[in-house]
């Protein structure tokens, strides 16, 4: 190449001076993308994290409303939580006499627990009594659930039992008596209102008595006493209320 030909010295130094611009500019321009796509996998991790945070907390809560219900009642808290998820908002068509489901398909499999174990007294050992002993029954059809009263012993307070008519699992309620003892038996469930079905028994003795009413909730399959009237037999009218 001759003089004439060569580039001038400061082209030249223009040149390199864009491109030298141009590759700092593409340099920022990746750090920027890889900045991007680096801040928006962190926000997805973020967003899986206060996800994850959300689901704890919600069933920390769920546990928290839970708790008064399964304190004092021994290992139920996997129960309580089984009865929750499997009965959502069922319908009873109606309760009675467990004899009137004995044409079903699925009486056989209950009837094979010939005697279920109930507490008469306090402090006393739970005994066995026969199924047909069931004071009151009532059926969900959608809710595939049976639940059964037994009226109790003297002082022994309800005994109630779920059966899935589906699943065939039978299991007995807890109860929750706030160290109460010596309790009053319901022999019929009472006004349901919402997941909750009301009963009512009376005790008396050596001229007092007690009306106990209790709160059965049937999703959870626990019953609790809530609330009791203790009066003189002379002076029905004239008692007072304690309430748990």
């Amino acid at each position: 190449m001759n003089q004439a030909e060569r580039p001038p010295a400061p082209a030249i130094h223009k040149n390199m001076i864009v491109w030298s611009l141009i590759a700092v500019l593409a340099i920022a321009l990746l750090s920027i993308v890889a900045l991007l796509y680096a801040q928006g996998q962190n926000v997805q991790s973020y967003k899986k994290t206060i996800s994850a945070l959300e689901d704890q907390l919600s069933s920390r809560n769920i546990e928290a409303q839970l708790a008064p219900l399964v304190k004092n009642t021994g290992d139920v808290s996997e129960q309580v939580e089984r009865k929750r998820l499997s009965y959502p908002g069922i319908t009873f068509d109606g309760c009675g006499a467990l004899s009137q489901y004995q044409s079903t398909d699925w009486y056989p499999n209950l009837a094979q627990h010939t005697t279920l174990a109930i507490k008469p007294l306090v402090k006393g050992s739970e005994v066995d009594v026969p199924l047909q002993d069931v004071s009151d029954a009532c059926l969900s059809n959608d809710g595939n659930l049976l639940i059964m009263l037994f009226p109790g012993g003297y002082g022994g307070g309800p005994t109630i039992y779920t059966f899935d008519t589906k699943t065939y699992e039978l299991q007995r309620a807890a109860l929750i008596d706030h160290g109460r003892g010596w309790l009053a038996s319901p022999k019929k469930f009472g006004q349901r209102d919402g997941n909750i079905i009301n009963l009512e028994g009376k005790v008396g003795d050596a001229g007092a008595g007690s009306t106990m009413y209790y709160s059965y909730f049937f999703l959870d399959n626990v019953i609790e006493l809530q609330k009791e009237y203790n009066y003189d037999a002379e002076n029905p009218d004239q008692g007072t209320w304690f309430y748990y």
